[in-house]
C-alpha cells in the first residue's frame, strides 16, 4: 500500500515505537516507587505547574479528563494529592502536590534520570537539537490541526 511508504508515515510510525519503548522503560524504573507511568506523568505536571486545575493536568499529558480524574483518585487514594475548592469558580477542583507527593515525585524522577541521562549521551548535543526541530514543527503542525478540527 503507497500509504505506508510516505515518509511521514514512516516518521509516525518511529515516533510510536520511541514513545512505547521509552514508557516500558520508564515504567521499570519508577516501578519500585509504586508508581504507575500515568500516576508519574501527572506527578510530574504538578511539579512543573504547581496547583492548577485538573483540566489543565489533562491538557498537559494530552489525555481526556476522565482518564486524569481516575489517576487522581489513585493518587489521592494514596496522599499524594490533593483536591482544593478553587475560589473564584466552585465547579472548579485545584490540584496540588502534598509534601508525600513532592517526595514521590522525587524518588521517580530520581529512578528515571539514569535512563534518560544514558540515552543523551548516546548522541551529540548537536544531534538532539537538530532533532528537536523538526519534530517540535510537526508538533505545532498537528496542534493547529486539532484546534481547527481537521
Amino acid at each position: 500500500m503507497i500509504f505506508n511508504q510516505l515518509p511521514i508515515t514512516r516518521l509516525f510510525g518511529l515516533i510510536g515505537g520511541i514513545q512505547a519503548k521509552s514508557r516500558r522503560l520508564a515504567e521499570r524504573a519508577i516501578k519500585p516507587s509504586g508508581l504507575t507511568y500515568s500516576q508519574y506523568g501527572v506527578l510530574v505536571a504538578l511539579g512543573e505547574h504547581g496547583c492548577v486545575p485538573q483540566r489543565a493536568i489533562a491538557e498537559r499529558l494530552e489525555t481526556d479528563a476522565n482518564t486524569v480524574m481516575v489517576v487522581l483518585d489513585a493518587l489521592e487514594a494514596k496522599a499524594l494529592v490533593e483536591r482544593l475548592p478553587d475560589e473564584e469558580d466552585r465547579r472548579v477542583r485545584l490540584v496540588s502536590l502534598t509534601a508525600a507527593g513532592r517526595s514521590a515525585l522525587e524518588a521517580a524522577n530520581a529512578a528515571v534520570e539514569p535512563l534518560y541521562r544514558g540515552l543523551a549521551a548516546l548522541f551529540a548535543e548537536e544531534e538532539l537539537a537538530a532533532a528537536e526541530q523538526p519534530l517540535g514543527k510537526l508538533y505545532g503542525i498537528l496542534k493547529t490541526e486539532e484546534a481547527l478540527g481537521k
